[in-house]
């Protein structure tokens, strides 16, 4: 799992004192969004270069985190990741890229709490 660093803010310009998440290997990418539209950040981490997962940290709203939901993508290279509705049905969904293959993987959010994703979707074919 990738090891994030997570520092909530005081509401005064500094910062408290930081809580890791995950465990050892690296993150390459991290991204926080709602995912599941609960009013709650979540936490997408892109592990690099042990594990080549995608780990989705689900907020509980008191600076804490569920115990990651983890999607393990073999040998291949991880490019990047993106966050968006796309396949218009409101809910967020996840984008990666890989490498050496040029591939663009789609999963999409089935449920509004994310313990569901579709399996993923390949472009091209």
């Amino acid at each position: 799992m990738p090891a994030e660093a997570i520092a909530l803010g005081n509401g005064d310009g500094t910062f408290g004192s930081r809580q890791i998440i995950g465990g050892a290997d690296s993150a390459s990418s991290v991204m926080v969004n709602d995912l599941n539209e609960d009013g709650v950040p979540d936490v997408v981490g892109f592990s690099y270069p042990v594990t080549h997962a995608l780990h989705i940290f689900l907020g509980l709203g008191d600076g804490t985190f569920h115990q990651p939901q983890t999607i393990v993508f073999s040998s291949f290279g991880l490019g990047g990741t993106a966050i968006g509705d796309f396949n218009g049905d409101g809910l967020a969904d996840l984008a990666v890229t890989m490498y050496p293959q040029n591939v663009v993987s789609i999963f999409l959010n089935t449920t509004m709490t994310l313990h569901s994703l579709c399996p993923r979707s390949r472009y091209p074919p």
